[in-house]
């Protein structure tokens, strides 16, 4: 197989018609509300059943408690099979800043995409997983009530398996960047910022 530079792709490296791995994909998050959300990422890992992102933040964000200083480091995880998916904050000196669930369905991986529906519940879980922050519970009242009940049930696994859950995606990103992938993410976006981001 070969590599080729494909120009139209904002520099995506291309083997036949899927960005490889280091080249550029986009997740697009798509509201309740039918808003649609993109940012460009980098593409670490992805197979048959998941892909992996990173994402470097280009300026200082709060998200619940939690300050994310500018320069931070989003390494993204989407599942096919899985009712969530996690965001996992590394501070620009290495540390863990915490684990960021957001309750999901309808997951697609495209050649060059990744789109989720956000079911509007969020979990915020500290680097050591132990203390939780549910929010945006104010939102769960404008999904249709066949995907509140998706999100409560998807809320109750999260919280059943967090400890794994954390673990795994702790342990994901180790080996992403022992790889070499210091979130290399271009931070480029399109449409409204993502203030979880």
């Amino acid at each position: 197989m070969e590599l080729r530079f494909d120009s139209t792709n904002s520099g995506d490296l291309l083997l036949g018609d899927v960005v490889t791995l280091g080249g550029l994909i986009t997740e697009v998050k798509r509201t309740a509300s039918g808003e649609r959300q993109e940012f460009v990422c980098r593409l670490l890992d992805r197979s048959a059943t998941h892909v992996a992102v990173s994402y470097k933040s280009t300026e200082a964000r709060r998200v619940g408690d939690l300050r994310l200083p500018k320069g931070t480091v989003t390494y993204g995880y989407f599942w096919l099979d899985r009712p969530y998916n996690v965001y996992h904050w590394v501070h620009p000196n290495g540390g863990t800043l915490g684990y960021y669930v957001n309750l999901a369905d309808g997951v697609v991986f495209g050649p060059h995409a990744v789109e989720w529906k956000d079911l509007a519940l969020d979990l915020l879980f500290s680097p050591d997983g132990r203390r939780v922050q549910i929010l945006d519970e104010d939102e769960l009242g404008t999904l249709p009530p066949g995907l509140q009940a998706k999100a409560k049930a998807a809320r109750t696994l999260v919280l059943t398996y967090r400890d794994e859950i954390v673990a795994e995606v702790a342990a994901r990103t180790a080996h992403l960047r022992g790889a070499g992938h210091q979130g290399t993410g271009r931070g480029i976006t399109r449409q409204k910022a993502n203030p979880q981001r």
